[in-house]
């Protein structure tokens, strides 16, 4: 995608979007790629929802900005793009930069606000005649180097119409129109019931039992379910449950537990994994550590009963990510602030967590392996960022969040993180993974993750949540609060904050906290958490 250009150049910019139904208006934001300035757009330019738009690269300034576009819904809530950069040159293009349609069909969406409702309609088609140009829903899609198309839109519930096109050439083109119906209400659910039910009788040429070590009637079973629907176009719930093979008397019994067969989930999926030898993927939609699993959800809203990773954000002292297994309620308000930010968060969980939570904090080494303090890591559990601080204040410059496969390998039963590039231990541009020490900001890497402890069990349960508002367009309040009463990890923390924003780059923050237990943060030297160890020489005697 080519991102540089002349002084006086005309640059082009083509929006796409798959939702244009819920779509009022869009615009493309060119704001400075000054990290000190306040973000305030240099231009702003009126776009169609799917559709080009054009802007000249000014003479004047550094040169050097960011682009993200924004659609807005007749409520005036936004979506936003993750920000991609422009610059100004001297050079001629080349050809490698030249596509007929760079980045269409990619998803760059960084903030949602616009709530959806409907059903996702999927056109393809091959051996397009070269020449004609394709047409669906009224939007120009592009054809490829195989003469091949596919676009999926998002269309409200209810009767719709489709209208394809293919237009040019010398016989005109052909067009037709289909009539579908995406339904409110829409169910797939599959269940399994298996009942066994035997005799036991002895004979006298075998060895006697014991009185009561086998009855002689035996009822078992096992009960399976997975469900996953529509409800009113605007709900979605999932529901699973598997009781296992047991006694039909116990059947039922003990469904909030946990399944001793999770621990099979901790192995590496790369060294044992089922050869299907038909291209097919395996999806665990309703994660669960014990028997039972819901999920009801409305946009960014939801309740359910699960393995989930509770994040709570927001704030400083009491930010929070674990990954747990129990109960979690998420609200989100659709109204929101001039600045995309929901006008009210509130986020709550429980559980039992049969884990003990950890946060390793290392100092860049310039390699890529690092220890963790402990071992058995639940699986999924790890979240791991890079951030930045500021030797003198020793505030926190930049975060960043790392990706599992993309940026490391975690292997859960040993505890070793390892990086795919190295990590410097001091840098002085933006990018914190970089191949060499440049010099300035303390490079920091952050594990937070669960552990099941060596020795015992852990028993008690865990609580948690924050709830936060704004106070008209400038002033946001929160509070937080957690209580753990997991035996050697019992803490409890709580406080409040203030922000009060000017712009979106520009505000000022206060924060109150207070916490009691032993905590769970350990801090390794520069080293990554190796230990030199001197044998000593006992001393000779004479």
């Amino acid at each position: 995608m080519r991102s540089a250009y002349k002084a006086g150049e005309t640059i082009t910019f083509r929006a796409s979007s798959n939702y244009a139904a819920w779509v009022d208006h869009a615009e493309i934001r060119v704001i400075p790629a000054d990290k000190k300035s306040d973000q305030r757009p240099v231009a702003v330019i009126e776009a169609p929802a799917n559709g080009e738009a054009e802007w000249t690269m000014p003479e004047d300034g550094d040169g050097k900005y960011l682009y993200v576009l924004r659609v807005y819904d007749s409520k005036g809530r936004f979506d936003e793009t993750h920000a991609r950069g422009l610059s100004r040159t001297d050079r001629e293009p080349s050809e490698k930069d030249k596509a007929p349609a760079p980045g269409y069909g990619e998803d760059y969406t960084a903030k949602r606000n616009i709530a959806l409702a409907g059903g996702a309609v999927t056109v393809f088609g091959r051996n397009v005649p070269p020449g004609y140009n394709v047409e669906v829903l009224g939007e120009t899609v592009p054809v490829d180097a195989d003469q091949s198309f596919v676009i999926q839109k998002i269309l409200p519930a209810g009767d719709q119409e489709v209208h394809v096109a293919l237009t040019g050439g010398k016989s005109g083109g052909i067009e037709f129109t289909r009539q579908i119906n995406i339904p409110e209400n829409d169910w797939f659910y599959v269940a399994l019931a298996d009942v066994t039910i035997g005799q036991r009788w002895g004979s006298a040429g075998f060895e006697a039992v014991r009185p009561g070590e086998f009855p002689g009637l035996y009822k078992k079973g096992r009960f399976a379910f997975y469900l996953k629907g529509k409800i009113k176009g605007k709900y979605l719930l999932k529901a699973a449950a598997d009781t296992g093979e047991g006694d039909l008397a116990t059947l039922f019994r003990g469904f909030d537990g946990k399944d001793s067969k999770s621990l099979l989930r901790r192995l590496d999926p790369d060294d044992y994994y089922a050869v299907y030898g038909d291209d097919s993927s395996s999806v665990e939609d309703a994660p669960t550590r014990g028997k039972f699993y819901v999920r009801l959800e409305r946009g960014d809203s939801h309740v359910m009963w699960g393995n989930y990773n509770t994040s709570i954000t927001g704030t400083e002292f009491m930010r929070q990510e674990r990954a747990l297994y129990g109960a979690e309620a998420v609200y989100k308000s659709q109204a929101t602030t001039p600045f995309g930010e929901r006008r009210i968060e509130a986020r709550a969980y429980a559980a039992q967590p049969g884990t003990l939570p950890q946060r390793d904090i290392f100092r860049g080494t310039g390699g890529s392996v690092y220890f963790l303090k402990h071992q058995d890591i639940t699986q999924g559990s790890a979240r791991i960022s890079v951030e930045i601080i500021d030797p003198i204040t020793g505030l926190v410059v930049e975060r960043r969040q790392m990706a599992l496969g993309v940026d490391y390998e975690i292997d859960s039963i040993q505890g070793v993180v390892l990086l795919k590039r190295p990590l410097s231990s001091v840098t002085g541009g933006s990018e914190p993974v970089v191949d060499g020490s440049l010099g300035g900001h303390q490079v920091n890497l952050i594990v937070q993750y669960e552990y099941t402890p060596a020795a015992g069990d852990v028993d008690g349960y865990v609580f948690g949540g924050r709830v936060q508002g704004w106070l008209g367009d400038h002033v946001r309040v929160g509070a937080t609060g957690m209580s753990e009463t997991t035996g050697a990890a019992n803490q409890t923390a709580y406080g409040v904050d203030v922000q009060i924003r000017h712009t979106d780059k520009t505000y000022v923050e206060a924060e109150w906290a207070r916490s009691s237990g032993p905590g769970s943060v350990r801090i390794f030297p520069p080293t990554g958490a190796f230990r030199r160890h001197r044998p000593e020489v006992p001393a000779s005697s004479a």
